[in-house]
């Protein structure tokens, strides 16, 4: 909702305490890396693409926000030379 309402900085804020608590879930990174494109500081769009990668990694193919997400990294690289960097592997949990 707060994406939606135009408060990307306070919905990264929400989503990186999921993405703390759950390093893997899809819809977290997705939301975290959104909310960070969203707020259009270019100095917040490396993070950004680095979250969108790793939601891009770890979602399954059926996820119908996938060709978005490569969408928007595509144009991150073309406009801005944004290349998401090397994350580690992260664990998960059981």
């Amino acid at each position: 909702m707060l994406l939606d309402a135009g408060v990307a900085d306070k919905a990264f804020t929400e989503f990186q305490v999921i993405v703390t608590a759950q390093p893997d879930s899809p819809e977290a990174n997705l939301g975290a890396g959104l909310a960070l494109f969203a707020t259009g500081d270019k100095a917040k769009f490396q993070e950004a693409a680095n979250y969108l990668q790793h939601f891009v990694d770890v979602a399954p193919d059926t996820n119908s926000y996938k060709a978005d997400a490569k969408a928007i990294l595509a144009e991150l690289k073309s406009t801005e030379k944004v290349v998401p960097e090397k994350t580690p592997a992260r664990r998960r949990r059981p």
